[in-house]
């Protein structure tokens, strides 16, 4: 499964400290991290994801939120469109849960899956280590795509960026995608300093109602930690 292959990297992210790192363009377009300062001395920033307003306002109160309980953290909060089928996938209460969420409406076809797992060391890995990441996730899915190199784009959530890379692929650069198939896939990660929630998106396409759809549900999170006699009065979404 997707997700679970995204662990490793995920893992190695939280668990270490960010190297210093510069991202910089090489002289052929392509991007890379490197520890010396850019030729340039210019580092490239994600293009930042705008959430289109929805087109039809009845659907924007069409609405409702789930509740995801992390072990060792808290509770996760989504906001979901309604129409949307929501299933929580967690095999054991230790295990890192999986919300997944599927719409079919409008002939707009979207499976989002968000995982979320513990950050046990307690601090949040620096946006150029998310950035690593995500282009390392991404590297798998470039000689297929039409794209044919990782973008990273950037979209605000309540608890923090996340950093998103989408691929179309090949095969439906001029036909659209049979039913139960998708055109393009979408693979990000947030990072929080208790928690790192890996973000799948299938879609037809990232103009696509359901593609912005997705990014208002990823921009939702919200965050209810446990509280403890050591820290009582810490505050939701910090």
């Amino acid at each position: 499964m997707l997700i679970n292959r995204m662990y490793l990297l995920v893992f190695m992210t939280l668990a270490t400290p960010a190297l210093a790192a510069n991202l910089c363009q090489n002289a052929d377009g392509t991007m890379s991290l490197q520890e010396q300062p850019c030729i340039s001395s210019k580092v490239t920033e994600p293009l930042e994801l705008l959430i289109r307003p929805r087109a039809n306002s009845l659907a924007l109160n069409n609405v409702e939120t789930h509740t995801i309980a992390v072990a060792g953290v808290g509770e996760i909060l989504l906001t979901v469109f309604s129409p949307w089928d929501f299933s929580v996938i967690q095999t054991s209460p230790e295990t890192a849960p999986t919300a997944s969420m599927v719409s079919k409406t409008n002939d707009e076809a979207l499976s989002l899956q968000m995982t979320f797992l513990q950050n046990a060391s307690g601090l949040a890995p620096s946006d150029r280590g998310v950035i690593d990441t995500v282009r390392q996730i991404g590297e798998r899915y470039v000689a297929g795509s039409i794209e044919q190199n990782v973008s990273i784009r950037k979209l605000r959530t309540r608890i923090g960026n996340a950093f998103l890379a989408n691929f179309s692929d090949q095969k439906y650069l001029n036909t659209a995608a049979p039913t139960g198939e998708y055109s393009s896939i979408t693979v990000g990660l947030v990072a929080h300093p208790q928690f790192a929630v890996s973000v799948t998106i299938l879609s037809n396409g990232m103009d696509s109602s359901a593609h912005n759809e997705a990014l208002a549900v990823i921009s939702s999170i919200s965050f209810e930690p446990i509280l403890t006699p050591d820290n009582p009065t810490i505050a939701p979404d910090t």
